[in-house]
């Protein structure tokens, strides 16, 4: 856990940073609070409520009264319960993609290549696109998105091209052709529900605050660390309740395309809540995993698992989770 004195030397080292976020989430979030007010309520919240600098804005925080914003779990508190219920030693299953995919194959329904090794291009025919095959390039060892691009090419050796811009490993996944239910939200990106599991002590898998998660502008990601949108589920029903970003922007229909996100209904919810569950046995090693599904004319996909999910449905229902959170902590350890 922080110190006290450590909180104040991270405070003074990310003045700038603080600078940063009141310039461009301030008047949004909080119009009639001038600079200084923020920046001081932004340093209260995080020394004594342990609310980072970025979730005083995305939660509104000032916005609260005492009781309301303990009712968020807040980044520090959840990764405090991680390290205890996810051990390290554990986690390169999921830190590391090839290990994830290696662990998880069946539930890919697609191929993947480490370096792209062993891949022929012939072998392909879901993936066509221009005459080419596109396929996705992921660097192993990052997240949210980042370094995360789509290429269409026309040989092996573009596909060794490609892979000499990454410093790394990386992996070389074959496309996901998404059911036009979901794809249609955004096409340039594959769209993804995240369902956070929690596997308790008597063995059952709790499921809680689920989203999906839907590109914009463009981009062929969907996380919101890059920009995308958040829409929060009902996690009884998959049945989007409200919509927003990390920028603390709010939605009731997609920018881009025009279709009305809030109300909108997961297809097959029920079948992704079964698939999340049979996942979480698989790994009963670690206790709390966000699964990243995607929905195709097959069903649902594992893309991806993460053992320090953010709890995005926070940010995009500005209500905390914390009665299923305190249930966690009881009943995982």
């Amino acid at each position: 856990m922080i110190t006290f004195i450590e909180k104040l030397k991270i405070i003074r080292r990310s003045r700038n940073k603080i600078s940063e976020y009141i310039s461009a989430y301030g008047k949004k979030c909080y119009p009639n609070r001038n600079a200084l007010f923020l920046y001081l309520k932004i340093i209260r919240s995080y020394l004594f409520e342990d609310c980072l600098f970025v979730e005083f804005f995305w939660y509104h925080w000032q916005s609260r009264t005492r009781t309301e914003g303990k009712s968020f779990v807040y980044a520090m508190e959840r990764e405090k319960l991680l390290s205890h219920i996810n051990p390290s030693n554990c986690m390169t299953i999921l830190t590391n993609k090839w290990e994830t995919y290696k662990y998880f194959e069946p539930y890919y329904k697609r191929k993947v290549w480490l370096n792209g090794k062993g891949l022929i291009l012939s072998e392909l025919s879901k993936s066509r696109k221009d005459g080419g095959v596109c396929l996705f390039f992921k660097p192993l060892d990052k997240n949210c998105g980042r370094g995360i691009k789509s290429f269409v090419v026309y040989s092996e050796d573009d596909i060794k091209r490609i892979g000499e811009e990454y410093s790394g490993n990386y992996i070389v996944e074959e496309l996901v052709v998404q059911h036009p239910l979901v794809g249609n939200l955004h096409p340039e990106s594959v769209n993804t529900l995240r369902i956070n599991t929690c596997l308790l002590s008597d063995n059952s898998v709790f499921v809680f605050a689920p989203v999906l998660r839907i590109g914009c502008g463009g981009a062929v990601v969907d996380n919101a660390g890059a920009g995308g949108i958040i829409a929060a589920l009902d996690k009884n029903t998959g049945k989007v309740l409200a919509c927003g970003d990390e920028r603390c922007n709010t939605y009731v229909s997609h920018p881009n395309t025009g279709i009305p996100l809030v109300g909108y209904q997961i297809p097959e919810y029920e079948a992704a809540v079964i698939l999340v569950k049979e996942l979480a046995l698989k790994l009963p090693e670690l206790k709390l995993i966000g699964w990243d599904l995607a929905y195709t004319n097959d069903g649902w996909v594992l893309i991806e698992a993460n053992g320090n999910p953010n709890f995005l449905w926070q940010i995009a229902t500005k209500k905390g989770i914390r009665d299923d959170f305190e249930m966690i902590k009881k009943k995982v350890q």
